[in-house]
C-alpha cells in the first residue's frame, strides 16, 4: 500500500488581493489544476460581482467547482467538502492540486473537518424568524423545526426560541440537520494530504483602495445589468453575496444608486477584514502569511511544495 501523502498548496487571502492571476501562474509552472474555493463562485451566470476568473484568464488550466450550481439552489459547506475531496482524488494522480479562494470556513472545513460552531450568524435569516415569532408565535417556529429536524427539535423547549432560532440557522447554512451533523464523523484530509497554506497579505490601506478600484471596475463591466437579470432569484440563499444584495435594494427602491455602490464597496472592506481576521486564527498544519508583492517568493514556495 502506498502511504505517501498527496501535495495541496492553499491559496487564499481577502477579497480582491490577488489570488486568481497569481494562482493561474503558479498552476501553469507545478503542473497543476485549480480547486475554486468560494461561496459564491459556485453559482452560474454570477460572473462580476463575484469577480469570476474568465475562460481567458485561465490560460488554459483546468478549473474545478466554479459555475456548479444555479442561483436558485443552496449548496451547503458538506456539499463543498465532499465534492472538492472526490475531485482531489479523481486527479491526483495525475496532477498536483491548488485549492484557491477566499471562502475561510470552506477551507478549514475541507482541512479539519466540518464543525458547527463555526456556523456564522445570519442577521438577515434571524430577523426573518423573529418577524414569524412576532407574527405568528414561538410555537408557529417551533413546527417548522419540528418539520425539518424533528431529533433536536426533540430537545428544545418550543418557549426557547433562542435555540429554535439556531437549529433553523444551522439547517440553512448547511443544508442537514444539526442532529446528523453533530453525530456525523466527518473524516479529515490532514492524514491524507500533506498541506501548505499560503495566505497573501497586504497592507490594510493599499488593500482597501484595491477593494474600492475593484467595485468602480465591477460597476463599468456592468455589475449593475448582471443582478437586474438574475433579480427573479433575489430571495434565494445566492443573492447574499455583496454586491447583489445592494444592487436588489436599489432595484426595490430602498436605496439610492450612489448609496448601493457606497455600500458595496464598505461591505467589501468589512469582509476582507473579517477574512484576514478569520486567516489568522485558523489552525492549519503548515500556515504562512506573505505579502502579495512578494510573488516570486509565493511561486518558490510553491514549487518547492509541490515539486519536490
Amino acid at each position: 500500500m502506498n502511504n505517501k501523502k498527496t501535495k495541496l498548496l492553499i491559496l487564499t487571502g481577502a477579497t480582491a488581493i490577488g489570488k486568481s492571476g497569481l494562482a493561474v501562474s503558479i498552476a501553469k509552472q507545478t503542473n497543476a489544476s485549480i480547486i475554486g474555493c468560494d461561496s459564491m463562485q459556485i453559482y452560474r451566470r454570477m460572473n462580476i460581482g463575484t469577480g469570476k476568473i474568465s475562460k481567458e484568464e485561465m490560460l488554459g488550466v483546468p478549473h474545478y467547482m466554479i459555475d456548479i450550481v444555479e442561483p436558485s439552489e443552496n449548496y451547503s459547506v458538506s456539499d463543498y467538502v465532499k465534492s472538492s475531496e472526490k475531485i482531489i482524488g479523481e486527479i491526483a494522480k495525475n496532477q498536483n492540486i491548488l485549492i484557491v479562494g477566499g471562502t475561510g470556513l470552506y477551507i478549514s472545513s475541507l482541512i479539519q473537518g466540518y464543525n458547527l460552531a463555526a456556523v456564522p450568524q445570519n442577521p438577515k435569516l434571524r430577523e426573518e424568524y423573529q418577524a414569524i415569532i412576532d407574527t405568528l408565535g414561538g410555537e408557529h417556529l417551533y413546527k417548522i423545526l419540528l418539520e425539518k429536524d424533528p431529533t433536536i427539535a426533540n430537545k428544545i423547549y418550543p418557549a426557547d426560541t433562542k435555540r429554535v432560532i439556531r437549529a433553523l440557522e444551522i439547517f440553512e447554512f448547511s443544508g442537514s440537520t444539526k442532529s446528523q451533523k453533530a453525530t456525523e464523523d466527518v473524516e479529515t484530509v490532514l492524514d491524507k494530504y500533506d498541506i501548505l497554506q499560503i495566505v497573501l497579505d497586504c497592507d490594510r490601506e493599499i488593500l482597501y483602495k484595491k477593494i474600492n478600484a475593484r467595485v468602480d471596475e465591477m460597476i463599468k463591466d456592468g455589475l449593475e445589468k448582471e443582478v437586474y437579470s438574475l433579480k427573479e432569484y433575489k430571495d434565494c440563499q445566492s443573492m447574499k453575496a455583496i454586491g447583489y444584495r445592494q444592487f436588489i435594494e436599489y432595484f426595490d427602491g430602498l436605496i439610492s444608486r450612489e448609496d448601493c455602490i457606497n455600500k458595496i464597496k464598505q461591505h467589501s472592506r468589512n469582509y476582507a477584514k473579517r477574512q484576514l481576521t478569520y486567516f489568522r486564527h485558523m489552525t492549519s498544519p503548515n500556515k504562512q502569511f506573505i505579502d502579495v508583492s512578494k510573488s516570486e517568493k509565493v511561486l518558490e514556495m510553491a514549487q518547492k511544495h509541490l515539486l519536490y
